[in-house]
């Protein structure tokens, strides 16, 4: 039988297919199989890790230590909450809310106003973010976590949760006016007019949005409040 020598363009992959083979072993002992060393981290313990991770988390539990939030961190914050898959949702629900009512701002009821009134509610979720959770923060040495109750009845859990909007936490541990979220959404309701249409470029749009915002905070208080015990009950497998 004649012999059918490889294209040219054959080549290259059989030879790159040998030397993937070749590195299998060692690929095998660096995941940490027989025969091969496990590497863990040096500089830090899993303990540690942990605790990193949860400087991000948004939501601090009762008598938790964690990682006190520097400048650098409260203006990278609400870059983590946009982040967030979750944070979709709020964006959708309010251009369909908004589609549906016809509500501010005035981009009509069609598929172009919804996606519209979709990048608006962008726009107004990233600067209240930047303004509640970043700068004014730092302003005023605030800490934009939530801290939860976590124990007592549900109404007192609940009335807790409202109150945060108001009051919070400060970075020396105390609690005192929260003037990050009230100042924060009312600028970022301001904000509005220079991206809002002009039909509804007026005062009491930016007075209804800050309304709006504020009860928002509260909403999210809330859940935030009483979802770990939500997710623990019915997730959990016992």
């Amino acid at each position: 039988m004649r012999n059918h020598p490889l294209s040219s363009a054959k080549r290259p992959l059989t030879l790159l297919l040998l030397l993937l083979l070749a590195r299998l072993p060692l690929a095998a002992q660096q995941q940490g199989e027989p025969g091969g060393p496990v590497h863990v981290p040096a500089t830090r313990s899993n303990a540690a890790a942990a605790v990193e991770r949860r400087r991000w988390s948004g939501i601090v539990e009762p008598g938790e230590r964690v990682p006190e939030l520097t400048v650098k961190d409260k203006f990278l914050f609400p870059l983590h909450e946009t982040l967030r898959p979750v944070a979709l949702l709020p964006m959708a629900v309010s251009g369909g809310w908004g589609v549906l009512e016809n509500t501010d701002p005035k981009y009509g009821t069609n598929s172009e106003g919804f996606g519209e009134r979709v990048g608006a509610a962008a726009l107004r979720q990233a600067s209240t973010r930047f303004f509640s959770d970043g700068l004014l923060p730092v302003l005023f040495h605030e800490d934009p976590r939530y801290y939860r109750k976590a124990y007592g009845s549900y109404r007192e859990r609940g009335y807790y949760a409202i109150e945060r909007v108001a009051v919070d936490q400060r970075d020396s541990g105390g609690r005192g006016i929260n003037f990050a979220d009230i100042l924060g959404r009312g600028m970022a309701a301001a904000l509005t007019q220079t991206y809002y249409p002009e039909r509804s470029i007026n005062g009491s749009v930016v007075l209804r949005t800050w309304g709006v915002s504020l009860a928002g905070d509260a909403g999210v208080n809330l859940f935030q409040e009483f979802w770990p015990d939500i997710k623990r009950k019915v997730f959990t497998r016992h």
